[in-house]
């Protein structure tokens, strides 16, 4: 009771938040639409969109996707795929195959003696799971989100994966100091942008990190994307003492000439208006 749910305008499948959107081109300005399982569901409504004629700019839209998402976004199956559509795939077959990933993941690796670079990790099988493993030389890795807020921007998630049962000497790297615990063997610092999703990443390049790690100050970024269409309200600012004498002096005069209007036509007597009588209704006589 109470609860609000969506649904991905892609899928039909229900959805707990609608934190993922398609950017949409509307009156000079790039905002949110819709709700969708993921990025990948995201993409394959912008095509849909562009062969019904009812976008006309898909390679900007596309573009736009794959700036918010972090990542080159590939299009999920057709809606027809999934068994309430009639096909063959549940749901979570669907979303399984949707987020197939063949792209290659930007991350930056930290080894045992500190050195800091960036890397390259290409994807096998659908996953970069395979390529984690071998840059980190460890059959296992754990996510630690570094922090809530990044400064890299909204729901962008800092993500640093290592092994936190390594028996490896602890790292040398003084950039990832005050995690609180101790980081043994390597460390890949990648990010996450938009829900969390396991072992799902976006691309994290060594000029994010040192915008992390303080070397370089945070890039300027645009206003975020609303639902509305609008970006966040800029801050009041404050107004000077001539402007606010000026405006008040311009509410009194047009005040005054209401207050003469309405003068003016109180002066003026309304007319009579004459009509005939009309005549009594007659009563009904007693039978």
């Amino acid at each position: 009771m109470g609860c609000h749910f969506f649904a991905c305008d892609w899928t039909g499948v229900p959805l707990k938040n609608h934190k993922f959107y398609l950017p949409f081109f509307r009156s000079g300005k790039w905002v949110k639409y819709g709700h969708y399982l993921n990025w990948q569901c995201a993409a394959a409504h912008a095509y849909y969109l562009s062969e019904t004629s009812q976008i006309s700019n898909l390679h900007d839209t596309l573009m736009q996707l794959n700036e918010v998402a972090g990542y080159e976004v590939q299009a999920a199956p057709h809606f027809s795929e999934l068994s309430h559509f009639g096909g063959e795939l549940s749901v979570c077959q669907f979303k399984k195959k949707s987020t197939y990933r063949a792209d290659a993941l930007t991350a930056v690796l930290i080894n045992e003696q500190g050195d800091v670079q960036e890397v390259q990790l290409p994807a096998v099988d659908g996953s970069h799971v395979t390529s984690i493993h071998g840059a980190l030389n460890d059959y296992r890795f754990d996510e630690i989100e570094l922090t809530k807020k990044s400064k890299l921007g909204k729901d962008v998630h800092v993500m640093m994966l290592t092994n936190l049962q390594s028996t490896a000497d602890i790292n040398a790297s003084s950039a990832i100091k005050g995690v609180g615990v101790n980081i043994a063997g390597r460390v890949l610092m990648t990010c996450c942008k938009g829900p969390r999703i396991a072992k799902n990443y976006s691309n994290l390049t060594m000029e994010d990190f040192k915008v992390l790690s303080g070397a370089v100050p945070p890039k300027k970024r645009p206003p975020a994307l609303t639902k509305c269409g609008l970006p966040p309200d800029a801050p009041p600012q404050a107004m000077s003492k001539a402007e606010f004498n000026k405006i008040a002096a311009e509410m009194k005069r047009g005040m005054a000439e209401i207050d003469t209007s309405l003068e003016d036509v109180a002066a003026v007597p309304p007319k009579k208006r004459s009509r005939k009588a009309t005549p009594p209704t007659k009563k009904p006589t007693a039978a």
